[in-house]
């Protein structure tokens, strides 16, 4: 959205490039409109994940939440493809409805194939994800 639709509606800026893409010409911001004096701003998460590997597998590191359809439906997706893999992939999910994840790794929706971030922008295709698995095991 143009950045007049928020000047005109008296939104302002509490926090920028703390996340997203860190290209000169790109610039992120967080906007929030204040309607307590007595609110806090809020704060960008900050994302705090380390993978973990384990010798033989793969790990596909799932990060979702339900408020999000889409990451629902990508979670779903994400079971589905790792099963298909039997034995040789690890999943781990970590459900960022759960306020105690949420504020741990400061991540509502991610997928992780062996430590490397994989997305599309929208929900995960079952074909994205098998690529990904596959390469991850062959090297």
């Amino acid at each position: 959205m143009p950045a007049s639709f928020f000047d005109a509606n008296h939104f302002v800026e509490c926090a920028q490039n703390a996340w997203g893409s860190c290209d000169v010409n790109d610039r992120a911001v967080l906007l929030w409109k204040v309607l307590d004096r007595q609110a806090k701003a809020p704060v960008p998460l900050n994302p705090n994940y380390r993978f973990t590997a384990i010798p033989g597998k793969v790990v596909v590191d799932l990060f979702w939440n339900t408020f999000c359809q889409t990451s629902d439906t990508e979670a779903q997706r994400v079971r589905e493809v790792a099963a298909e893999f039997g034995d040789l992939v690890v999943l781990n999910e970590y459900c960022a409805d759960d306020r105690a994840v949420l504020c741990r790794y400061q991540m509502p929706r991610a997928i992780f194939v062996n430590g490397r971030e994989i997305g599309w922008g929208y929900e995960a295709p079952r074909d994205g994800l098998r690529k990904a698995i596959a390469q991850a095991l062959h090297g």
